[in-house]
């Protein structure tokens, strides 16, 4: 059974995500999308139990897709679900150097591999960051955000813009 995993903070989930989840859901039995508690970002729109009702609503039409939370290195869950394979999303080349490193200490530290796959033309602009900007300076992310949970990140970026 091939398992994959594809980690991210998801704050908010976009679209751009569900577009990857969708796409790498194709080519693995099990697909765990794995929240991470990424102490690097000290505020986040949303705690990781909201993110992961948040992405479970947003994914509930891919029967082989867990959504699960993690603290902690990611090489340690991948173990931990016996699966060797972390999918990643590029945007840009940036994306890509900042990637390649952590795919290179990854693999020092365990057999895993980093599958890239790389996000559709209109998703490329995408980032959780420029939707929480528009949304609090009152932009419409409904072209941003699964219809699923919409209304909830619109309630969240109302009521931070107070």
């Amino acid at each position: 059974m091939k398992k994959a995993i594809y980690p991210g903070s998801f704050d908010p989930p976009t679209l751009g995500h569900i577009n990857l989840i969708e796409r790498a859901s194709k080519f693995c039995d099990i697909l765990y999308v794995a929240i991470g508690n990424n102490s690097t970002k000290v505020k986040t729109l949303f705690t990781a139990e909201e993110k992961l009702e948040l992405l479970t609503l947003s994914t509930k039409h891919l029967p082989n897709v867990e959504v699960c939370l993690f603290d902690g290195l990611l090489i340690t869950l991948a173990q931990s679900l016996q699966t060797f394979y972390i999918i990643k999303g590029l945007r840009n080349y940036k994306d890509f150097e900042e990637e390649i490193s952590q795919e290179n200490l990854n693999k020092m530290l365990c057999p895993v591999e980093t599958v890239y796959l790389f996000a559709e033309g209109k998703n490329s602009y995408i980032h959780s960051r420029l939707i929480k900007e528009i949304g609090m300076n009152g932009g419409d992310i409904s072209p941003f955000v699964p219809k699923a949970i919409l209304n909830q990140v619109l309630n969240r970026l109302k009521k931070l813009s107070e």
